[in-house]
């Protein structure tokens, strides 16, 4: 006697190769949604989805078993019981999904399953492909730590406030985001140490940013002309 081998399905290329959407808030457009369609195939007898097999894995059916949702790591799929087509769409707010590195690729798998005319249970795993995409850190700046006070008097004998200090911070969910020197010595900052701190002239005194710890210290200049003309 033979045996009766469980149930499977075919599954189509999936379509297309999902992209996560990337740049400054993901206004570089990715490709969030694809789709694979499975196709029920037994060697010896009939087969067809198991609508019971997918709820016990934890398939949501909300309209009377015609579809079947769930929730993946980096999105979610629904699946048609009567077309076997399974639609994944990308989530792109997720933090998982946001770490993604640019050109990185990682898998959604799930698994659908079916019976065969004798009740005996199969499944097939449906696999989808993401690639990463770059985003661009983000910078936050604190309050000014104290409100600058030009000195008065004559010469400037009653004392001011000529410092204050802004920490910036900065954060990329994907890698370690660092200040960009270039760009600092092309818009007028300079620096004598290095690369440590840098410094830019402003019209009432000097910026000085340390990279390190992301500390921006502003001077107060006294005895600049406009200054004294406040």
């Amino acid at each position: 006697y033979g045996s009766n081998p469980p149930p499977s399905a075919v599954l189509s290329t999936p379509t297309p190769t999902i992209v996560e959407a990337g740049g400054v808030n993901n206004g570089t457009a990715g490709i969030a949604t694809g789709s694979i369609t499975l196709t029920p195939a037994d060697a010896d007898s009939m087969s067809s989805f198991s609508a019971q097999a997918l709820v016990a894995d934890g398939w949501i059916s909300s309209d009377g078993d015609l579809t079947f949702a769930r929730n993946g790591v980096y999105g979610s799929a629904i699946f048609t019981l009567a077309t076997g087509e399974l639609n994944y769409s990308l989530d792109d707010a997720l933090q998982l999904t946001q770490e993604l590195g640019d050109g990185a690729t990682v898998t959604e798998t799930f698994t659908i399953y079916l019976l065969d005319e004798q009740g005996l249970p199969g499944s097939t795993d449906a696999v989808f492909t993401i690639q990463g995409s770059n985003d661009t850190p983000s910078i936050t700046a604190s309050a000014a730590s104290t409100e600058l006070l030009e000195a008065s008097g004559d010469r400037n004998t009653s004392s001011g406030i000529a410092t204050s200090t802004i920490n910036i911070g900065m954060e990329d969910l994907e890698s370690t985001p660092s200040f960009d020197a270039t760009w600092l010595l092309d818009n007028g900052w300079s620096t004598s140490d290095g690369g440590l701190t840098y410094a830019l002239a402003g019209g009432y005194g000097t910026a000085t940013l340390t990279l390190a710890p992301g500390e921006l210290v502003y001077l107060l200049d006294t005895v600049a002309v406009r200054p004294a003309a406040l």
